[in-house]
């Protein structure tokens, strides 16, 4: 993970945008409790901070020590130096893991398995992120020709999966769509400036050309494109994915023909628990039954055959007394 940001960590936490409240009514909403969750390369805490209101305990990290030192500092918050692939928490300890404007810097491959082993069962990874500010259509072409034309050579590789909202990052959850939502501010041209300074791109250039993108013919344009207006509306289109952590079905296998699913339809016999077990359990799953049995042969399936979920849907409307095991795999 880069630490582009440590040197402008007071510029940070002045000048960068939060996220809405729907976005934390959202993540309460679908967190199963609310006990401890984990704020993961928090910056400055703006995350952590809103998750204090609801969550009794949460722990931030990050790798810039310079950002934690502009943190948020809240009783139940507790801050410490550490990357997103090495976290040093035990087995099981969050209900909600969190990653804003963040997780294109990580390591996938090493970050999924930590936030798995973390995670508590029916636990919340919600990863969001903010696009380019849109004000007005003056000012928003300044703005893109500054992101593009002027910047575009000196933004990390990483910096395409927030210009694709983070549809090109690789999720190997089950989803919770997130819904659509801004962050709108009242901002002056002066703000504007302090926030274009944050960018990783214009530090980039300044070190690589020893000039600044935002120098005296760069406000220009930006004043005249802004008018008179002392203030503007600034909005930040925010996106992201949430999965839940849970049973992902692995696939299916015949266990035969039984009376059992007339019971279970009846109602005289409790559903089959989900057990939680490594690296795999096997459960009972009885689909609708009709009123009469279906026989084997029937069927043409030998107990123990292995199936595909669309092979499911057929072997319901076909044959509904069947009864199958249902593989599930712990896991995201």
């Amino acid at each position: 993970m880069k630490d582009n940001f440590s040197h402008r960590a007071a510029d940070y936490a002045r000048f960068r945008p939060g996220y809405p409240a729907a976005l934390f009514d959202f993540l309460f909403a679908h967190s199963k409790n609310l006990d401890c969750a984990w704020d993961c390369a928090t910056g400055n805490g703006q995350i952590a901070a809103a998750l204090a209101a609801r969550f009794r305990q949460v722990e931030a990290t990050d790798i810039s020590e310079n950002q934690l030192k502009n943190a948020v500092q809240l009783p139940n918050i507790r801050y410490r130096p550490g990357t997103a692939e090495e976290p040093l928490f035990p087995e099981k300890t969050f209900d909600l893991v969190t990653v804003g404007q963040a997780v294109h810097w990580f390591d996938f491959e090493k970050f999924y398995p930590e936030v798995r082993r973390v995670l508590k069962p029916g636990g919340v990874l919600a990863l969001v992120g903010y696009g380019l500010l849109n004000i007005d259509d003056a000012t928003d072409a300044v703005l893109g020709h500054l992101y593009r034309a002027v910047l575009g050579n000196y933004w990390d590789p990483e910096r395409r999966h927030i210009d694709a909202a983070l549809a090109s990052i690789p999720f190997p959850f089950r989803e919770i769509p997130l819904p659509e939502m801004s962050m709108e501010y009242a901002w002056t041209p002066e703000h504007l400036l302090g926030y274009l300074s944050t960018w990783s791109a214009v530090s980039h250039f300044e070190k690589q050309t020893g000039a600044s993108p935002l120098g005296t013919a760069f406000v220009e344009r930006l004043r005249t494109a802004w008018g008179a207006a002392p203030v503007k509306t600034v909005r930040f289109p925010i996106f992201g994915t949430c999965r839940l952590l849970g049973w992902r079905v692995a696939g299916w296998r015949v266990a035969g023909w039984t009376r059992a699913t007339l019971a279970h339809q009846r109602g005289r016999l409790p559903s089959p628990p989900l057990l939680p077990k490594r690296p795999h359990i096997q459960i009972l799953h009885l689909l609708p039954c009709p009123g009469r049995f279906a026989q084997k042969s029937q069927a043409g399936l030998d107990a123990g055959v292995l199936l595909k979920t669309p092979d499911i849907d057929v072997l319901a409307q076909r044959f509904p007394a069947v009864v199958l095991q249902q593989l599930l795999y712990d896991g995201l």
